[in-house]
């Protein structure tokens, strides 16, 4: 496996509550913090109830349903922007700045949340 598998690896599935999920400890950057990982780990949505995770995925969809058919991309940008909101909560900006994450580091992407129709 080389380095960008490696580190890959631990981004989305090891968690800085939770720990390395491959018992990597010192050698995990996500563990170490000098990473932030990508998604939640899977004791974190164990950690959230089922009627926290219930209620996010239907404000999600409430917003898809009000807002998905307006026409324009910069509009639908912001539809999907808004679901991440919902669903990810206090995870949203960790995952925006995964989104911009790179092979040339921070900011290799942009993100571009949309404008509201």
């Amino acid at each position: 496996m080389n380095e960008k598998q490696f580190v890959g690896i631990h981004l989305s599935h090891c968690c800085l509550k939770h720990g390395c999920k491959y018992g990597d400890g010192d050698d995990c950057p996500v563990e170490s913090g000098e990473m932030t990982q990508e998604y939640r780990c899977e004791q974190c949505y164990q950690d959230d109830s089922n009627e926290t995770r219930q209620e996010a995925i239907k404000s999600a969809l409430s917003i898809i349903e009000l807002y998905g058919q307006i026409d324009g991309p910069h509009h639908k940008a912001w539809v999907i922007d808004q679901v991440a909101r919902a669903l990810l909560k206090d995870d949203y900006p960790s995952w925006v700045v995964g989104r911009k994450d790179g092979k040339d580091g921070p900011n290799t992407y942009g993100y571009d949340p949309g404008i509201a129709p």
